[in-house]
């Protein structure tokens, strides 16, 4: 972020909220539809086994989440009413899942089987099949304030994308897209949706065609 206020970068892609929409110049097209805010969960092997039997959000709020610290789902999961630990240290985080010192770890739909596969060492982490929590959570590009002729044409590119459906169909083509959907199974999920109140308000106003829709 220091990088981009100061010009040393032009652009970078990050997750959006209030202080980067403020200081950076956002191009207000979610790259992935929003679908970093599908989040579904690692988990070890003993609350996989209760994960069916959850029916409300209620339910789903007994249960104990974990977060890298200050990532910006934190204060989007706190909001939401949920218990969050916040660990410095990625790896340490499936540590805790695996030994069963916390319950679930939300990741992004396209995440989770990856992260997971790499530590096979850890033999009680499994990703849970059943549930999947929704917020708005765009992924945007952020031009540095240096450079408004970038943010200028990016912003042009993706109206002209969206207009004649090359962005969606490069979407839907996309082989990490594709795994995602294959190995995920959305639609079979029960959704649990909560609100993210730590968006500007232009971008909570972003149209529902840039979204993706899990009825899709």
């Amino acid at each position: 972020m220091t990088l981009l206020k100061e010009g040393k970068i032009t652009i970078d892609w990050l997750g959006a909220d209030k202080t980067l929409e403020q200081e950076l110049i956002p191009i207000r097209y979610p790259v992935f539809r929003g679908l970093l805010g599908h989040r579904i969960f690692i988990t070890n092997k003993t609350t996989a086994a209760k994960l069916g039997a959850i029916n409300s959000i209620e339910e789903l709020r007994q249960l104990g989440m974990i977060q890298g610290q200050g990532w910006a789902d934190v204060k989007v999961l706190t909001s939401g009413g949920f218990k969050v630990r916040e660990v410095p240290s990625f790896d340490n985080i499936f540590r805790i899942v695996d030994s069963e010192r916390t319950d679930l770890f939300p990741r992004a739909v396209i995440e989770p089987y990856s992260e997971v596969a790499q530590r096979s060492e850890l033999t009680n982490l499994v990703v849970d099949d059943k549930l999947m929590l929704i917020y708005r959570f765009p992924m945007l590009l952020f031009v540095s304030p240096t450079n408004p002729e970038v943010a200028e044409m990016l912003q042009k590119a993706f109206e002209a994308s969206y207009k004649d459906g090359s962005f969606v169909a490069f979407f839907e083509q996309s082989p990490l897209v594709k795994k995602t959907f294959e190995q995920a199974g959305i639609k079979s999920r029960k959704a649990f949706s909560i609100d993210n109140p730590h968006l500007s308000e232009e971008t909570r106003s972003i149209p529902d065609q840039y979204w993706l829709s899990v009825s899709e």
